[in-house]
């Protein structure tokens, strides 16, 4: 078992390394010979571990165990306590969902603060079968039939291969200690129901199941890869990106292909909407209708379904001093310059550069998202008018809206940000100094 753990970690470009793995150590018996692989293989290791507080004492006596495991053998030790039920209520998803956002969380904040090289966890070929059962009865495309990766971007599965039978008979072997979750004889989960009676009925009829699991996973993985390079290629064709935070896929031109729902799932799934709610979101066609899948926000308007990484609220009204000369503003680059009017190119508005007649402006001027009763007088126009309505005439969708930010002179908006100025502030043949604003996408 260390000579296949020793390959896993040289094909991983584990060995060698100065930095160290963080190791997820619960305490229970596959993190515990997960640790020990590391330690007696001389790997640079630390280790974190987390108190979810679902099990009162016995999660604490989980803490200590660890606690002192890393002690004895002078590990560096993290640990964290969440407060995981309250996190499910809030954000109204399953304990086992909850728990699975907080760790790798914090996960990822430690590599980031303490400078680790990688995540590694006890995830084991046992799990993968489980998963891709658990799947199955749940309805899944064919990525949820591939079990657990053994590496994703800076995680890795070191026992992806170890079933949980040999993980067992090396730990008998080398005489460790582990702690045992109650939460596992518990019928209340999918994966245990799976574990105690699906598993033992499976193996009965096909002793060599893992072997069997293990290369139908391997196949699976596979065939997924090569749809994913398929989908690539359909959101090449189909999908635009304006935005480094939002999509948009042409759903009119893609409904004139032949298995055009087949292929609007790949895409989708490929900017990592899940699958179950692709399947809701297909079953009605409602132009205006927004949905949500983990933290993407995706609205369906006649000919586009536009897909949008949630943002943070808004921000604060940012200030620019009249020597300010550049900013960085959402995904803007901002700046600032001030011309005299005449020569051979007249000062023209365009999408990316508006000139105002710096005259007429107060500052500090004021940066913000607009507002619901924000008005101004658009250029040529002579009447006022709300901001929220020269955005439905322009046809700005519901998303872009809320991006839409104004500049402000005092209490006057100057202009609409890349849409529009406000004819007050125009350059007229009395205007001296020109200032203008150049706008590029970060």
């Amino acid at each position: 078992m260390q000579d296949r753990f020793l390959q896993f970690c040289k094909a991983n470009s584990v060995l060698g390394q100065k930095k160290k793995i963080l190791l997820a150590v619960s305490g229970g018996l596959d993190s515990v010979v997960m640790f020990d692989l590391f330690y007696r293989s001389g790997i640079p290791i630390a280790v974190a571990h987390c108190n979810f507080g679902l099990r009162d004492k016995e999660s604490d006596g989980d803490e200590s165990f660890v606690k002192r495991l890393c002690v004895k053998n002078k590990i560096d030790f993290h640990r964290k306590k969440f407060n995981t039920k309250s996190y499910a209520q809030k954000h109204k998803t399953s304990i086992q969902v909850a728990a699975r956002e907080l760790r790798y969380e914090w996960f990822n904040e430690l590599i980031e603060t303490e400078s680790y090289q990688l995540i590694s966890t006890a995830h084991h070929l046992d799990d993968s079968i489980e998963t891709f059962f658990i799947n199955l009865l749940r309805g899944t495309g064919l990525k949820g039939l591939t079990g657990i990766p053994s590496s994703a971007n800076r995680l890795i599965r070191p026992l992806s291969d170890f079933s949980r039978a040999e993980i067992l008979s090396y730990a008998k072997s080398k005489k460790l200690k582990w702690r045992e979750d109650s939460s596992n004889t518990s019928e209340d989960y999918l994966r245990n129901r799976i574990r105690k009676n699906l598993s033992p009925i499976l193996l009965k009829m096909q002793p060599e199941l893992h072997e069997v699991m293990r290369k139908n996973l391997s196949h699976l993985q596979g065939s997924n890869s090569l749809l994913e390079e398929y989908g690539n290629l359909l959101k090449e064709k189909f999908v635009s990106q304006n935005d480094k935070d939002i999509w948009k896929i042409n759903i009119e031109s893609l409904s004139k292909e032949g298995l055009a729902t087949e292929k609007l799932q790949l895409i989708l799934s490929g900017l990592g909407i899940k699958t179950a709610d692709i399947q809701s979101m297909l079953k009605v066609n409602d132009p205006g209708k927004e949905y949500k899948s983990g933290d993407l926000r995706i609205l369906r308007d006649r000919k586009h379904l536009i897909i949008q990484k949630s943002r943070a609220a808004g921000q604060d009204t940012l200030l620019i001093p009249e020597t300010q000369d550049e900013i960085l503003y959402m995904d803007k680059r901002i700046q600032f310059k001030k011309t005299k009017p005449g020569g051979s190119k007249k000062a023209e508005n365009t999408v990316n550069i508006e000139n105002l007649d710096a005259a007429k402006l107060i500052f500090p001027l004021q940066l913000r998202v607009w507002k619901p009763g924000d008005s101004f007088y658009p250029l040529g126009m002579k009447q006022r008018k709300k901001v929220s309505d020269f955005l439905i005439d322009q046809k700005i969708d519901r998303f872009e809206k809320e991006k839409c930010s104004v500049l402000l002179s005092g209490t006057d908006i100057v202009c609409i940000l890349g849409l529009r100025i406000d004819d007050r502030f125009k350059i007229t043949t009395t205007t001296k100094t020109i200032f203008s604003i150049h706008l590029t996408d970060i």
